[in-house]
């Protein structure tokens, strides 16, 4: 499997990250995959503050996400081609709102051993709120674990 690795150590919290400014929906392109770029580091910012947590308020938060714990160098961007289309099917399977609203390519970021956090920046459930982005959590199979 392809892994771009980034590095990322800086905290983020959830309720203060909005994964990259709306965007118009892009064309379907010949992989699901999106490459590293400013939204894919904050994405992977994000899931190391809690896979890499150890105060108990943000590890309660990573075991509610149904995150696993990692280090840091276990949280990395993914492009193979197969895994992205799959797990952007998976995403446009568990969307909650308009499946127009959805690209085709996502971003995908594998946790640990066992599970990928998926995004896909230009969808948004709700008209009342076109900034706030819908990341999901499956496994490696991907089934839904979680979304937020």
């Amino acid at each position: 499997m392809q892994i771009v690795r980034l590095a990322a150590m800086a905290a983020f919290v959830l309720a203060g990250s909005a994964f990259g400014a709306p965007r118009a929906a892009a064309q379907q392109q010949s992989t699901a995959c999106r490459g590293p770029d400013s939204t894919s580091a904050d994405i992977i910012q994000e899931v190391v503050y809690y896979t890499a947590a150890t105060d108990s308020t943000v590890r309660a938060t990573r075991d509610s996400l149904r995150l696993p714990l990692a280090q840091a160098w276990q949280v990395v961007l993914v492009t193979d081609r197969s895994v992205c289309a799959k797990a952007a099917s998976a995403y446009a399977r568990n969307v909650t709102g308009p499946a127009s609203r959805l690209s085709g390519r996502v971003y995908v970021v594998k946790a640990g051993t066992m599970k990928y956090v998926v995004v896909d920046p230009t969808y948004y459930y709700s008209d009342a709120a076109p900034n706030v982005r819908l990341t999901m959590v499956l496994d490696s199979k991907y089934k839904l674990l979680s979304l937020f």
